[in-house]
C-alpha cells in the first residue's frame, strides 16, 4: 500500500488557515473542515447550508516568490475544478497566505513528483505549474466574499 502524506501538522495548518478565512467570510456564510481524506480540506456553506465553495490548503516551507510558480498535482487541480460551487487553492507560505480561484483556465503541466524528498519512487505524476502572478495575497483587512 502506498503511504499517505497527510500529517497531524497538515491538519493543524488547515485549521489555522480555516480560522483566517472564517474571520473574513461575508455575513451569512459558514466554513467547515472536511473529514473525508479523499476530499478537499474545507468547504463553505450559505445560509441554507448548501455548499457554495470548496478549498484545498497547502503549505510551503519557503517565502512567496522563491520560485516562479507553484507546482501541484494535476489530479489535485482537477479535483478543485470539480468542487461543488467555486474551488479555491490556499497556500500558506512562510511569510504570508496566498490564494487563487481555480477555474477552467489550464496551466502548464509536466511530469514530476517528490521522489527525492519523500523517497517514494511511485510518486511521479503530471504536475501543474501555477504562476505566482495568479495568486492573491490574503488581506486581513478585506472581507472574503463569494
Amino acid at each position: 500500500m502506498r503511504p499517505r502524506y497527510c500529517t497531524t501538522a497538515d491538519k493543524e495548518n488547515e485549521a489555522l488557515v480555516g480560522l483566517q478565512i472564517r474571520r473574513k467570510l461575508s455575513a451569512g456564510f459558514a466554513l467547515y473542515m472536511n473529514n473525508d481524506p479523499h476530499g478537499l480540506d474545507l468547504w463553505i456553506a450559505d445560509t441554507k447550508g448548501d455548499c457554495v465553495a470548496e478549498i484545498e490548503v497547502k503549505t510551503r516551507g519557503h517565502v512567496f516568490g522563491t520560485y516562479p510558480d507553484l507546482t501541484i498535482s494535476t489530479k489535485k487541480i482537477e479535483k478543485i475544478r470539480q468542487a461543488e460551487g467555486r474551488g479555491f487553492l490556499f497556500i500558506a507560505y512562510e511569510d504570508a497566505l496566498y490564494w487563487v480561484e481555480i477555474t477552467e483556465e489550464r496551466f502548464e503541466s509536466q511530469m514530476g513528483g517528490r521522489t527525492r524528498d519523500q523517497r517514494d519512487q511511485w510518486d511521479i505524476e503530471m504536475m501543474d505549474h501555477i504562476p505566482t502572478a495568479a495568486f492573491t495575497k490574503w488581506d486581513e483587512t478585506k472581507e472574503f466574499s463569494l
